[in-house]
């Protein structure tokens, strides 16, 4: 695995502490052969500091970089998830699963299902390989946001809402990652499915 952060503050504990964990985070996540394909085809990741206290992290496709802004985050159980969700976002890039209709600076449908998507892949992540951390209160903090953005998508759209299925196989050399994002109605009717095996 090449080393891909690039520690933009060298001068401030926290950032290092982030580092530190973020090259844990990844050493564990590249252990599933079809993640680590993923790791190994982004370019960089940056930890910078960031005027707006509202970012925590972006993903740039362009240029395959993660950029995670650490004076926003006070937790590394947050880092290590900003960094999932980024991650999970690069997945969907990569693998030609996006909405290219997305806009970050819109909070449309596509915007509500883009990051549905990359918040849940990132919390199946989370609570699969970092169990170990205290996840709890980010977890509820993210699941609280994806029930909000499904509410807004509702409104949106048609009265859509997501419901994930995420497995793992078996650790070896033949593993893969499948899950399936069911798009429901108010009534709990499946209209539309997609099926993703990374």
């Amino acid at each position: 695995m090449k080393r891909l952060i690039c520690l933009l503050i060298k001068n401030c504990t926290w950032d290092g502490k982030v580092e530190r964990e973020l090259n844990y985070t990844i050493q564990k996540l590249a252990v599933v052969p079809e993640l680590n394909e993923y790791l190994n085809s982004i370019k960089s990741i940056e930890l910078r500091h960031f005027k707006d206290s509202s970012l925590l992290g972006s993903y740039i496709p362009p240029q395959k970089k993660i950029v995670i802004y650490t004076n926003n985050i006070k937790s590394i159980e947050r880092a290590i998830f900003v960094f999932l969700h980024e991650f999970a976002h690069h997945i969907f890039v990569t693998s030609n699963n996006f909405d290219s209709s997305y806009n970050e600076n819109i909070r449309n449908s596509a915007y509500l299902r883009e990051e549905i998507k990359a918040d849940s892949l990132a919390l199946q992540l989370l609570n699969k390989h970092f169990s170990d951390y205290h996840i709890k209160k980010v977890v509820k903090i993210i699941t609280n946001g994806i029930e909000c953005m499904e509410e807004q998508l509702k409104e949106i759209s048609n009265q859509w809402v997501c419901h994930w299925n995420y497995n793992f196989a078996t650790y070896s050399t033949n593993s893969s990652v499948n899950y399936t994002v069911h798009w429901m109605n108010v009534r709990n009717e499946v209209v539309s499915t997609e099926n993703y095996v990374l």
